[in-house]
């Protein structure tokens, strides 16, 4: 049994109950706490957010500092500092200098400068590849806030990371993370990815579709969307390469199921009254 037993890190830009804008928070927090109980080591990853470090309620342990170069003209210096969440799982912030500064509560956690997380995906590889003790056999990442890890650590390979498995889910293929063509100029990125087998669409950047190609697997929250994505009506532009990893056996749909501990009718304490089943 021990030999299926796996290091599992979860990459998410929102993780409840951290900072919270949809439910992909609310599946980043209970997904890990989900696979300890089954005897895996699951972990997650995500930015260090001004209002997490503000937050009394958590106790912030420092781990390591490091300089990371996202393009050659342009280095930061990054920080990984660790809390545990009630549930017992670990979560690692990473801050990347001032990137996310203004992210100051829940609702502004999208509208920071789409290059604080670039940063943050070159910065989580550099730590994953030189700064940590820990390495995950499995990187799980989520929507197009970390798309560029999967992409980075196939074109960065190193021997320490080389064995680990991508896995990327789709939350919501609306938002793919497109942006012009110049943007490609600041991902630090060899040229020829830029290329209809890389990360160009329709003669812009869409760094969803760099993950896609780069991953392991491609999960997204259930069978049925799974399916209705791999058509014109849902999937945006992408339906051609998803039907492709169909074929590949590379795209699933796994339901998302619920957190027992969160939404209990026997102690609810927003519901009139506590029942059971």
């Amino acid at each position: 049994m021990q030999e299926h037993l796996h290091r599992i890190l979860m990459i998410s830009a929102e993780v409840a109950p951290l900072a919270k804008v949809g439910g992909l928070a609310d599946v980043a927090g209970a997904l890990p706490k989900a696979l300890n109980t089954l005897g895996h080591d699951a972990r997650i990853l995500m930015p260090a957010y001004p209002m997490i470090e503000a937050d009394t309620r958590w106790q912030i342990q420092p781990l390591t500092e490091f300089e990371v170069a996202i393009r050659p003209d342009w280095t930061e210096t990054a920080t990984v500092s660790q809390l545990v969440l009630p549930s017992g799982v670990r979560v690692y912030l990473l801050r990347v200098g001032d990137w996310f500064a203004n992210a100051t509560e829940s609702t502004k956690l999208y509208a920071v400068d789409p290059r604080a997380y670039v940063a943050f995906c070159r910065a989580a590889v550099e730590w994953l590849t030189r700064h940590t003790d820990w390495t995950p056999q499995v990187v799980h990442c989520n929507d197009w806030h970390t798309a560029l890890v999967p992409v980075y650590l196939r074109t960065y390979r190193t021997e320490r990371t080389d064995s680990i498995a991508t896995v990327f889910t789709i939350h919501n293929l609306a938002y793919q993370g497109v942006f012009e063509k110049a943007f490609f100029g600041e991902l630090g990125l060899p040229d020829y990815l830029f290329d209809i087998e890389g990360l160009e669409f329709y003669g812009k950047v869409n760094l969803m579709k760099g993950a896609l190609l780069y991953s392991d697997r491609v999960n997204t929250v259930s069978p049925t969307y799974a399916a209705e994505i791999q058509t014109p009506e849902y999937g945006e532009r992408l339906e051609g390469l998803l039907r492709r990893l169909a074929d590949e056996r590379r795209l699933s749909g796994i339901l998302n199921g619920i957190d027992y501990d969160e939404w209990n009718p026997e102690t609810d304490p927003h519901i009139p009254a506590h029942y059971t089943a």
